[in-house]
């Protein structure tokens, strides 16, 4: 099984001053692929062919109308591909973003998409299985997405937009029939605050957070809001704001060549030794190490808008 700490190949790039990306793109006769992680999310729709897919949980077969749904920094393979067609839907977390108060009234897709696990190295990616009417609505619309950016119309980033929301919208009802409910029940009320901090934390992660503020925002009690969210997110807040950090150090370790020290003061950190440890805890080496690893990989373009 491929090292799931180091991943062997960088295939990701945003842009250093990229707001926001989608690329949706078709690979026929797709290779073999060593692993490799992502900073983005990334949707693989399978339309011919067979691939080994090898991840944290192993190996399994892939074959048409299979779809990958890869969270940032879930590594995975591809081996023994034969006459593989897939298509690549590649896409900043922050476009869901967009999408928050449409996505939510589909269960599960919170956990789906926005979801971060303490461990990213070793969880595998989710796969599922679209019967034929899915399949076709999946493909429709990623073929619009490739057909917008391709005629580049006036507008069309906004269509392409908008087809990103239909993609995530099947596949959220595809993950809804197998997802399961979180063991730990909260009332709805909890479930909007935790919601709410999450939204929170997100514009606000390179500041310092006071948990006592943060409670107040919500309407909850400091221990109800503590207990609720480490019960239901698997971590602490605090350790959330850390995990936040440190996927924006490794955005930017990975697409530019600011000083390691920059990168940690403006996200939070007053000592980069400090930095170091908790990226080290987190990523399974050196933000030096990080960045000489990923260095000379060949990137997937995205579309910037």
């Amino acid at each position: 099984m491929a090292d799931p700490t180091v991943p062997t190949l960088n295939i990701d790039s945003l842009g250093p001053s990229a707001q926001a990306g989608l690329c949706v793109q078709r690979h026929a006769n797709h290779g073999n692929t060593a692993a490799h992680d992502h900073v983005f999310h990334e949707i693989v729709y399978i339309e011919a062919g067979s691939v080994e897919h090898e991840t944290a949980a192993g190996r399994q077969r892939l074959r048409p109308g299979d779809v990958i749904v890869l969270r940032p920094y879930v590594w995975h393979a591809y081996h023994d591909a034969r006459r593989l067609t897939l298509i690549n839907c590649l896409f900043d977390g922050r476009l869901i973003r967009r999408f928050d108060d449409l996505l939510r009234a589909v269960p599960g897709s919170f956990d789906l998409y926005r979801r971060r696990e303490r461990r990213p190295r070793s969880e595998a990616p989710i796969v599922l299985h679209c019967r034929p009417a899915q399949r076709a609505a999946l493909l429709r619309r990623l073929d619009a997405i490739m057909a917008e950016r391709e005629a580049g119309e006036p507008g069309w980033e906004l269509a392409a937009t908008t087809g990103l929301l239909d993609v995530l919208l099947i596949v959220a009802r595809l993950w809804g029939r197998v997802w399961s409910p979180p063991q730990v029940e909260l009332p709805a009320r909890t479930e909007q605050a935790l919601f709410d901090t999450v939204i929170y934390l997100e514009d606000h992660y390179t500041e310092l957070v006071d948990l006592e503020y943060l409670a107040r925002r919500v309407k909850l009690s400091r221990w109800h809001l503590s207990r609720s969210f480490s019960r239901r997110m698997g971590m602490g807040v605090i350790e959330y704001i850390h995990r936040l950090r440190i996927e924006e150090a490794c955005r930017r370790l990975r697409l530019g060549n600011e000083p390691i020290g920059r990168i940690a003061m403006e996200l939070g950190y007053g000592e980069i030794a400090y930095f170091t440890r908790r990226f080290r805890s987190l990523m399974g080496q050196s933000p030096r190490q990080y960045r000489a690893d990923r260095r000379g990989q060949a990137p997937h373009a995205m579309v910037e808008y």
